[in-house]
């Protein structure tokens, strides 16, 4: 995913105690457009996030020295719009990126870390907030939030799957513009590929 020309680049935060692969995964992001917020520390994240535009993505390494990386997840996690997480893990275990996962994160990778597959990784949850802001405020838009979400079945917590609001409000942005795939790509802030290929995997 590659920012828009006409819309203001994403941001993503990136929060690594290890300064060369902070610095790699910063160079890479701007390389592709997006900007970018770099910490070193949970504790700077934390007082960043209050201070800042809240990003639209975040790169958290789990091997943070100041404070523990999960809890940090879930504070961070907590204040709206929440960033789509991508954890970053040392070495080959997947017990703590597994745990990152439960705890609300998009993806885990272990350093060190593949730049092309981690920047691809980044675009998706990218494009998932955007994509979870464009059917919230569609959902505002068409005056039906309340109960909008009371019949689709919610996971732990009370959360509704994103997938499963994902087809609903491609179903009712259909409803709404009579089935043009054209009209309802465009209401959702999306192109007619990437709604075709969400209608594919509904």
């Amino acid at each position: 995913m590659t920012p828009s020309r006409s819309e203001p680049p994403p941001l993503v935060a990136v929060i690594d105690a290890e300064p060369s692969a902070r610095r790699l995964i910063c160079l890479l992001l701007a390389a592709r457009g997006f900007r970018v917020a770099e910490y070193d520390a949970g504790k700077a994240a934390l007082a960043g996030w209050h201070r800042h535009e809240a990003p639209s993505a975040l790169v958290l390494d789990l091997s943070l020295p100041d404070m523990p990386a999960l809890p940090l997840l879930h504070k961070l996690r907590s204040l709206p719009p929440a960033a789509v997480t991508i954890c970053l893990t040392q070495g080959r275990d997947p017990s703590l990126g597994a745990e990152a996962m439960r705890e609300g994160a998009y993806e885990h990778h272990a350093k060190p870390i593949e730049p092309d597959r981690l920047v691809q990784a980044i675009g998706r949850a990218v494009e998932r907030f955007q994509l979870g802001s464009r059917l919230r405020a569609l959902e505002e838009s068409l005056g039906s939030r309340a109960g909008s979400a009371n019949d689709i079945p919610a996971g732990p917590e009370g959360i509704v799957p994103l997938p499963e609001l994902e087809r609903r409000e491609i179903k009712r942005a259909l409803q709404a513009t009579n089935g043009s795939v054209g009209k309802a790509a465009k209401l959702l802030g999306l192109s007619r590929a990437t709604l075709y290929r969400r209608l594919s995997e509904a």
